[in-house]
């Protein structure tokens, strides 16, 4: 009983270790420097994890406030089964503004468009599987929590036509999320949102 406890211990650490993303130096080498004015890159504080297809980084990264190395963490191991391999991308061409520390777990894919700003607050957690698209802009206020399966977009992505007052609306609308708001497992966000502090 003693030897076969001890192996099922050894092997569980050696298939957590396997399964679970590593830190890609490359990419977080990459992103830094590409994303960052060269002194805040050189301290490194974004970090990638696994794989991350990058589309383009025609766009920016502000940070507001103390930066130090791995205060942004994107692809960090999720909770939900099934995560480790799962692939994550980034297609920056418009702005992303990060005021702290932000966790984005694995499977995360962010999407911003020319012109459009999506900004995070302290201390912040995407969960698995997120899916962020910024036409416009989205802001998320502090302590923000997803868990797994957030799709937030801010566009329609296409015209919808009022048939009552022959008017047709904007493609795209503003999402404003204050601060503490915690949104559950599969929960989708559309444009003109606005959910107040404290909401769950």
């Amino acid at each position: 009983y003693t030897v076969s406890s001890f192996a099922n211990k050894v092997m569980a650490r050696i298939e957590f270790f396997f399964a679970r993303p590593k830190l890609n130096l490359f990419k977080t080498l990459y992103l830094n420097l590409r994303c960052l004015p060269l002194l805040q890159a050189l301290r490194f504080p974004v970090h990638v994890y696994g794989a991350l297809k990058i589309y383009s980084l025609e766009g920016a990264i502000e940070i507001e406030g103390p930066i130090r190395c791995g205060m942004i963490k994107i692809g960090l191991p999720g909770v939900s089964p099934g995560t480790s391999t799962l692939r994550k991308y980034l297609k920056l061409d418009g702005k992303i503004i990060f005021k702290g520390d932000i966790n984005f777990f694995n499977g995360c894919s962010i999407c911003v468009a020319r012109g459009a700003v999506l900004s995070f607050g302290r201390e912040t957690w995407i969960g698995d599987k997120a899916i962020i698209h910024c036409t416009k802009r989205i802001e998320l206020g502090d302590c923000f929590h997803s868990a797994t399966g957030l799709y937030m977009i801010d566009t329609n992505g296409h015209y919808i036509l009022d048939i009552e007052n022959k008017s047709i609306g904007s493609i795209a609308g503003n999402i404003f999320i204050g601060e503490y708001v915690w949104l559950g497992n599969n929960v989708s966000v559309s444009k003109s949102t606005i959910l107040p502090a404290h909401t769950i």
